[in-house]
């Protein structure tokens, strides 16, 4: 909630109240930050009440549900479009509460309510863009601009943005945005003017406030649509010049949390609509980067200072304290004492490196999968020892991740003898052997994929119908960037990529992470020892196996699909490979500040 006292937020106890008529409870996983609550916290937005309590769209699961509820039960996972959904729980009126896609991750659904719903009022219901018309969208990088820009194109318009700063008007150019222009000066009349022939815009999304308000009115061809999103010129009572309507312009006013408090049901129907779209594949849930609820007060400083890009979502179900029988496992990997968690590569480095952080996490039962034993008196066996000794029962299964009936068979085992169920699995395993593709034949290339792609494939088919928390996929970042004497290696990587994405559309856990170089650790770095030098790219760096896993964690808490880690100095990188650097992939990182670091 809000402290007026210190102007910051804080987290305070609040009882939990039993759905009325009409009414569900949520228990709220993530909540998303809006604009609204910024201005709440700055102490700015006349508009908004004297309400403590911030929030206006999450992502859960119902809990309860009260007298007359036929649409929700308890255990669907839902979004809300509701005041107050900032804390660990929600109680809010049915009418504003919608199952989200399967496909969705809950962080990734709940970056859709608010700024979706806007941003489909303004252009859809109001605007009512046609194709072939040009649509100006200020501040484009922030969740609704970016909602705002999708739902542009797919009314198949064009798309004139802006932006505060160089490096975000880049962001929107790689995103393709038609022309754009700087947020912070008047100039963006004249810029969108000579983009559109001299006609001007049919449609302007406005957030800017004073004279450039009144400069993108100006800036409207006849007939045109201005669309105020701003909060500031309308709390402050302000007039426009009515010169400008002679084109025959009209002027809305959106304001999304209004028409959740004073008319739910249009609310609702509205996050209805979206979230089909969405549910259909034409829009897509929006970037967002997840703060511990312990970091709102960080979250909401990114915010009020516009330094963010997309979203910005707190992790609640950290805040609700309920006894769930999981370790306190810090952000990412829920790890559960009565579940088994399998990795394959299990006497590898990176393998043991990750079963030492589950067991760190809580773990007390582990599944460990490789083709070789380790040797008794090894370092391998004495680091499994020592998870023992912390009263973690491990176990190895001497049997190849590739062969699925082995797989099975060690699996069917263990449920014999009673184990828990395996609730998380990693599959590490791997074999790296430089050589160009030309050098490679039919057999040599199958030897080379077999315990990536026939590994993921039997874990894939192994666990089908298990009850997974995560089902992490370590791939390389080969799959991306040019590797010309490692393409047997990037080609398994690249099928675990796409399994990961096939597992998504089944709406089955997965997240795939294309590795760069691990310090001290994995098959790179004992080639590189091999070969008495460094295989790693100009402008590349390695890092710490700490930071390695402290990124596994938050991309299994931010729910990723997929994400290259390879901390990289682009400039240095680019001028030392300008053939690889001119592929579209990287026009983004390429063109950042020289010298920015990027993972």
């Amino acid at each position: 909630m809000l402290d007026r006292s210190s102007g910051g937020v804080v987290l305070t106890p609040r009882e939990r109240r039993r759905p009325g008529p009409g009414r569900v409870e949520i228990a709220v996983e993530y909540a998303a930050l809006t604009f609204r609550d910024a201005l709440q916290v700055l102490g700015m937005n006349r508009l908004a009440g004297e309400s403590d309590v911030l929030g206006l769209e999450c992502a859960g699961t119902v809990v309860r549900t009260g007298r007359g509820v036929h649409t929700l039960e308890p255990g669907q996972r839902v979004v809300a479009l509701s005041p107050r959904s900032m804390g660990a729980y929600l109680e809010a009126p049915a009418e504003l509460v919608r199952p989200y896609p399967e496909h969705l991750g809950a962080a990734e659904a709940s970056t859709v309510p608010v700024s979706f719903a806007t941003a489909y009022r303004a252009l859809c219901e109001l605007a009512q863009v046609r194709p072939g018309e040009s649509v100006v969208v200020h501040n484009a990088t922030g969740g609704t601009g970016l909602a705002a820009m999708q739902v542009a194109r797919w009314r198949g318009a064009r798309v004139l943005a802006t932006a505060g700063s160089e490096e975000k008007r880049d962001l929107l150019r790689f995103l393709g945005a038609s022309a754009v222009a700087d947020s912070r000066s008047l100039d963006f009349v004249e810029e969108f003017r000579r983009a559109t022939g001299g006609r001007g815009a049919d449609v302007v999304l406005n957030t800017l406030a004073g004279e450039a308000l009144q400069a993108g009115l100006s800036l409207l061809a006849p007939y045109g649509r201005h669309i105020e999103l701003g909060k500031k010129d309308i709390g402050e009572g302000r007039g426009i010049a009515l010169g400008d309507f002679s084109r025959e312009l009209s002027f809305h006013a959106v304001d999304i949390w209004r028409m959740a408090e004073e008319d739910p049901a249009r609310a609702g129907e509205l996050l209805e609509k979206v979230l089909a779209l969405l549910g259909g594949g034409l829009l897509g849930p929006l970037p967002h980067e997840v703060f511990g609820v312990e970091r709102a007060q960080d979250a909401f400083d990114l915010m009020t200072k516009s330094r963010h890009r997309g979203k910005l979502v707190l992790d609640m179900g950290r805040a609700a304290g309920a006894g769930t029988g999981a370790a306190p496992s810090g952000p990412g990997l829920t790890v559960r004492p009565d579940a088994t968690y399998l990795i394959t590569g299990g006497a590898g480095d990176l393998g043991v490196a990750l079963a030492q952080r589950l067991v760190d996490k809580g773990a007390r039962h582990l599944l460990l999968l490789g083709r070789t034993r380790p040797s008794a008196d090894g370092p391998t066996a004495r680091v499994l020892e020592g998870f023992r000794e912390r009263g973690c029962h491990v176990e190895f299964a001497e049997a190849d991740c590739a062969d699925e009936a082995a797989l099975r068979s060690v699996l069917q085992g263990r449920a014999a003898a009673g184990r828990p169920a395996v609730r998380g699995c990693a599959h590490a395993a791997g074999v790296l052997e430089p050589a160009p593709l030309t050098e490679l034949d039919a057999a040599d290339f199958a030897a080379a994929t077999r315990a990536k792609v026939r590994g993921g494939l039997a874990l894939h088919h192994a666990l089908d119908g298990a009850d997974l928390d995560f089902f992490v996929l370590f791939s390389s970042a080969s799959a991306v960037v040019d590797s010309p004497l490692m393409a047997s290696y990037a080609a398994a990587n690249a099928f675990l990529d796409g399994l990961a994405h096939e597992r998504r559309a089944r709406s089955l856990p997965a997240t795939t992470v294309n590795w760069g170089f691990w310090e001290g650790l994995g098959m790179a770095h004992r080639i590189a020892e091999q070969q008495g030098r460094s295989i790693m790219p100009e402008g590349v760096r390695g890092f710490q196996p700490g930071e390695g896993l402290d990124l596994l964690e938050r991309l299994v808490a931010e729910d990723a699909t997929q994400a290259v880690v390879m901390p990289t100095d682009w400039a240095r990188w680019a001028r030392a490979y300008p053939a690889a650097a001119a592929r579209p992939i990287f026009d983004a990182v390429v063109r950042s500040e020289p010298g920015a670091q990027a993972a």
